[in-house]
Formats: structure tokens, C-alpha cells, sequence
């Protein structure tokens, strides 16, 4: 996975915070040089791809507009249901007002 040397100085994700912290003088100035870190997940000695968070990376801004999206739609509904009840308290409301002073419809 090829992080460029630009995302590294500007993003403040835990990725590139990690990155900075662990990097050494030399590499420092060899990225500098080339822009980008070639980066590989070492599990017990033998080095993989990070398909998962090649994955996540490459989708974070559709997972956030996503939980985004989902977050609004909760909102909403829940504005939405606040504006039912008070449109059912109004009508009570305005129902025993008629009533109690025997208002007909057309008086109003």
C-alpha cells in the first residue's frame, strides 16, 4: 500500500499520526525524495497486503457519508414524530375548544 508523503504531512488520521511518529531521519528524507512510504503489514514474519484497511481507506468518505445519511434520516424521524404528536395535541385541543362552546365548523 503507497501512502504519498503529502498525506502523510497533511492528514491527521491515526495512520498517518502513527506514520510520522515511527519513522526514522533516514526515511524521512528518502520519502521526501521519492513523496510516497511503501507500507506492509508483517504478521509473523512474512508481509501481506492490508486488504481490510486498503478497504477502509479507500472507502472512509462513503462510510462517513453513509453514517452520515443514516444520522439525518434518524433525526428527522424523530422531528417528524415530535410534529405528529403536536399535530394530534392541536386537534385534540381544538376539538374540545369546539365542544366545550358548541362551535360549529363553519365559525371558523
Amino acid at each position: 500500500m503507497k501512502i504519498t508523503f503529502e498525506d502523510t504531512l497533511s492528514r491527521k488520521e491515526w495512520l498517518h499520526t502513527e506514520l510520522m511518529n515511527s519513522l526514522t531521519g533516514d526515511l524521512i528524507n528518502q520519502a521526501s525524495e521519492d513523496r510516497f512510504y511503501e507500507v506492509k503489514l508483517l504478521v509473523n514474519g512474512i508481509e501481506l497486503e492490508p486488504q481490510l484497511f486498503n478497504k477502509i481507506v479507500n472507502n472512509i468518505e462513503k462510510y462517513i457519508d453513509e453514517q452520515a445519511k443514516s444520522l439525518v434520516r434518524e433525526k428527522l424521524e424523530e422531528a417528524e414524530n415530535k410534529v405528529r404528536r403536536l399535530s394530534e395535541l392541536f386537534d385534540e385541543v381544538a376539538y374540545k375548544i369546539k365542544d366545550e362552546f358548541n362551535l360549529d365548523e363553519r365559525e371558523f
